[in-house]
């Protein structure tokens, strides 16, 4: 008797059914899962490099545009000098380049914000794994324990003895099949 109640307390009665079932559909989630997480950083990472690279061309070419507008100015203000217009054009080329540098750092972010993105979905995977274990434990846990008691009453019966009935837990799934199996099985009190 105290092997059935210590079986009863236990969340693991039937080792092969509960722990197939928890680990095929906590594996196939967990792989599922995984795929799609490389598919997601694989693009993440591709696109990280297009942008910084991206970012990096823009910095080199608006670079040698600098130099470039810087010489032809010089040259046009050597030709005819009006401060105003050397004033204008360069104050208009630095809010050019101010534009370009607070797009390149917006790229930046987003690679950034990318990488958070993905640690937080590999979280949240991890911890939906551990749920769904969990859960699934539980649920199986509801389905073995009438199994396992038709089982042991089954072998009582073949073994020759009166086989000792009990209600089912209030969540155990199979009660009506529970009670029918007891109407076949429970000696007849005529």
């Amino acid at each position: 008797m105290d092997l059935n109640l210590n079986r009863r307390k236990s969340r693991i009665i039937n080792d092969n059914f509960q722990l197939k079932i928890i680990l095929s559909i906590t594996g196939a989630v967990i792989i599922g899962f995984l795929v799609i997480i490389a598919l997601v950083m694989i693009i993440q990472s591709q696109n990280s490099r297009i942008v910084i690279k991206s970012g990096r061309n823009i910095i080199t070419v608006c670079a040698r545009d600098t130099l470039f507008i810087s010489s032809f100015m010089e040259d046009a203000f050597k030709k005819n000098p009006s401060p105003e217009l050397f004033e204008e054009m360069k104050k208009e080329h630095d809010n050019n380049m101010m534009v370009i540098q607070e797009n390149i750092e917006q790229m930046e972010l987003i690679s950034k914000r990318n990488f958070w993105i993905i640690s937080i979905i590999i979280f949240l995977v991890f911890f939906f794994t551990i749920f769904l274990t969990c859960y699934l434990r539980r649920v199986t846990f509801h389905i073995s324990g009438p199994i396992y008691v038709m089982q042991r009453q089954i072998n009582d019966i073949l073994e020759g003895r009166t086989p000792f009935f009990r209600e089912l837990r209030d969540k155990d799934e199979f009660k009506d099949f529970y009670k029918s199996f007891r109407k076949l099985v429970e000696p007849k009190n005529d």
